[in-house]
């Protein structure tokens, strides 16, 4: 089940192509599943400020410092990818955009992604929230839901450590009641009855969700303010991803159960 634009984009996709290189390939490139320098000062910035307020700062200070794996990249196209902002510093935007999903979630929440037992990702692009993630030294379940053609780079990419899924029904039944839910622009752009089937199986389940205000004609705001709360049983914070601005703005959406 996919929206028309995922119908149309997926056939530029191959299940055969050698994965060493995907960060420089047009269809990767082109959504964007992997960009280089979009907005990268404007995240620099607002991550600075939330690694100042975070009580592990120390902790996600060696993640940023780690920077982003280099697989995937040619070493051209590693080269390409730095991004040096200050003295000592050197990261990449990407990076960074992972970093800042992670840190407004852990901020809002007021919890650390290190305390949940399992986690499901939905649509992970390449798979860096994840690498971010298991970079802070996340030992936990992770399951990732996506086409099969984007689901073997984010396997590539995180060496096997995720459990892939091709579909919201292999979700396992029966998963630990202190689980967390990601999707970064990707439950926001699936058709409406893909998401009721989402909240069913993840009703309960903290989420970390970052959607823009509209998707091909989908008034996302006020379905994730109007809807998602009541078939997920949660309450949420809000907060805009003030520099994002395409299709209407973007905003990050952190629920939690009443009981957790």
């Amino acid at each position: 089940m996919k929206h028309e634009f995922w119908e149309r984009t997926i056939k530029e996709f191959s299940l055969d192509r050698d994965l060493a290189d995907f960060k420089t390939w047009d269809v990767v490139r082109q959504i964007p599943i992997y960009s280089e320098h979009e907005l990268v000062d404007d995240y620099y910035r607002e991550v600075c400020q939330l690694l100042r307020s975070s009580p592990h700062q120390a902790e996600w200070e060696q993640v940023l410092s780690k920077g982003e794996p280099r697989r995937g990249h040619t070493d051209e196209s590693y080269a390409r990818a730095l991004y040096k902002p200050a003295a000592g510093v050197s990261t990449t935007g990407f990076r960074l955009k992972s970093l800042h999903h992670v840190l407004s979630f852990e901020q809002l929440r007021e919890k650390s992604i290190l305390d949940y037992d399992c986690i499901v990702e939905f649509g992970a692009g390449i798979g860096d929230t994840a690498h971010t993630i298991f970079d802070r030294g996340y030992r936990g379940a992770y399951f990732i839901v996506d086409f099969p053609e984007i689901a073997r780079i984010s396997s590539y990419y995180l060496g096997g450590r995720a459990e892939v899924l091709h579909s919201v029904d292999d979700i396992p039944d029966y998963l630990p009641l202190n689980l967390l839910f990601i999707a970064t622009w990707s439950l926001s752009e699936a058709p409406l009855e893909l998401r009721y089937k989402v909240a069913d199986k993840l009703s309960g389940a903290d989420c970390l969700i970052l959607f823009q205000y509209s998707f091909y004609g989908i008034n996302n705001m006020e379905y994730f303010l109007e809807q998602w709360p009541s078939l997920t049983k949660s309450f949420y914070r809000i907060r805009p991803l003030r520099f994002h601005q395409s299709m209407g703005g973007s905003w990050y959406m952190v629920g939690m159960s009443p009981t957790s």
